[in-house]
């Protein structure tokens, strides 16, 4: 048993950002970053980094350290296919455990291991949406299903790898410094009928009795946005494991764009939140993380 007293009292913030592309989940970073209180450690699915290049102020580049994690694909017999064994979800735990590499020089850099560094120091995790492409493209090959694709087992064991890569992240103890998630929408509705492994060729019931089944869970499931993870089943559980989460939006008006983050749910997205005091519902990326970091600094939380 933990007393409260014996935390680690440094205010931390570990934040799931999520939005349509465009929103500023990227770079609402910058407004952190061009303090130059923090460094910033990058694990880049997505490979586009350009708002960070953008916003942060050249004199901080230095402070920003960028790996990309992409696997490299092919057109096989029937679909898209790795080349050779995937790396970027094994990467991703490796530097999750030590942060170093080899340069295309040769030389190494080494900059520690996560779970020691403090609050100097932010990991943003870029994005959740193409982790899942990775961690499947990691399943698939385990499983030799890489030119078959995935049956419904390998969905399972996919979510249930993506899922303890957001819980490792999200971690204080394995990660021990600040950490933003970013993430793509996705809209869930009722859940569809599924073949099971055994039936790939087909079965499963009448086309009648499905269509029956799904109207009556539509009377009673609504349409749900969610972090955009693998399958239908784990994005919902995905804010449980983020204390903080923000929603990022554009919006539009007269005629000028304005990109905002959002520290409360709405009925369209279902999220847990850490609530943020003296703060308003709607911030700004120019400088919104940068007056949540401060808050936090001041013991703004509830």
């Amino acid at each position: 048993m933990t007393a409260l007293s014996d935390l680690k009292s440094a205010p931390i913030y570990k934040g799931l950002h999520v939005g349509y592309p465009g929103a500023g989940k990227t770079g609402c970073l910058a407004s952190v970053i061009n303090t130059g209180r923090y460094k910033l450690r990058v694990l880049d699915f997505d490979g586009k980094f350009d708002p960070l290049r953008t916003y942060i102020k050249p004199e901080f580049h230095p402070l920003v350290d960028i790996v990309t994690l992409r696997d490299m694909r092919f057109l096989g017999a029937k679909r898209m296919e790795t080349q050779g064994r995937p790396q970027a979800f094994a990467r991703a735990i490796d530097l999750l455990k030590h942060w170093k590499y080899k340069n295309a020089d040769g030389t190494e850099t080494d900059l520690g291991k996560p779970a020691e560094w403090g609050g100097d120091t932010i990991v943003m995790v870029d994005s959740l949406t193409n982790m899942g492409r990775a961690v499947m493209n990691w399943t698939l090959f385990c499983q030799d299903r890489v030119a078959k694709g995935p049956r419904r087992s390998d969905w399972g064991i996919a979510q249930d790898s993506q899922e303890a890569l957001v819980q490792e992240v999200m971690s204080r103890e394995r990660v021990g410094c600040h950490v933003v998630l970013t993430a793509h929408l996705k809209l869930i509705g009722p859940p569809e009928e599924s073949e099971d492994d055994e039936d790939e060729g087909g079965g499963g019931g009448s086309d009648s009795v499905k269509r029956e089944k799904q109207q009556k869970l539509m009377r009673y499931v609504g349409y749900k946005l969610f972090p955009s993870a693998l399958g239908r089943a784990l994005p919902p559980e995905i804010a449980k494991h983020c204390p903080f989460v923000i929603r990022h939006e554009v919006k539009i008006l007269a005629g000028k764009v304005r990109r905002v983050m959002y520290t409360t749910p709405n009925l369209d997205f279902d999220g847990v939140t850490v609530p943020l005091i003296g703060l308003p519902e709607e911030l700004g990326i120019d400088d919104g993380l940068r007056r949540i970091f401060e808050a936090l600094e001041k013991g703004g939380t509830v």
